[in-house]
């Protein structure tokens, strides 16, 4: 939903956090930036949504526990990798090119290391990065989705305005 100049008017914000950030790091340091531009108010609440649970596949887990350093996931030539990073952040990956709401439901505690390569999965027809990334991470880290039904706290936008130009 939403006025019809959110499908039609592109904005990019760019900055830059001083120190190293966590996502909710940089949402708080944006959400004034959005408040005052957009005209932004908004609540949170919880609803019901149909989305997968990433769960560990009958075989278990074939995943390196992580010993520290720093945390970061990248997409290097295809591959994703990941250094110091919870599951859950892997659930958010999926959830990003799947675009649907993943949660982790693998019970796993911790942080790991690990490598995907999704490319050796591609098909002979167009490609289809979802599907590639699904088979890739069942076949290469032991773990699979599952549809599932769970509670997500949502935004809801009560309010946003077009932004005036710079």
């Amino acid at each position: 939903g939403g006025p019809a100049w959110i499908r039609e008017q592109r904005s990019d914000i760019v900055g830059k956090s001083a120190v190293p950030a966590t996502d909710a790091e940089l949402w708080l340091m944006a959400r004034p930036l959005l408040e005052e531009r957009f005209k932004l108010k908004y609540h949170r609440e919880p609803r019901e949504v149909s989305g997968l649970a990433l769960v560990v596949g009958k075989n278990g887990p074939r995943l390196t526990r992580s010993e520290g350093g720093s945390n970061n996931i990248s997409a290097a030539g295809g591959v994703i990798t990941g250094h110091n990073v919870p599951i859950s952040r892997l659930a958010g990956l999926h959830s990003t090119v799947l675009r649907r709401p993943v949660m982790d439901a693998t019970g796993l505690e911790g942080t790991y290391n690990f490598s995907v390569d999704p490319k050796p999965y591609a098909g002979q027809g167009p490609l289809d990065l979802p599907g590639m990334m699904i088979i890739a991470v069942q076949e290469e880290l032991g773990l699979r989705l599952e549809p599932r039904k769970f509670e997500l706290q949502v935004m809801v936008i009560d309010q946003i305005e077009a932004p005036n130009e710079n």
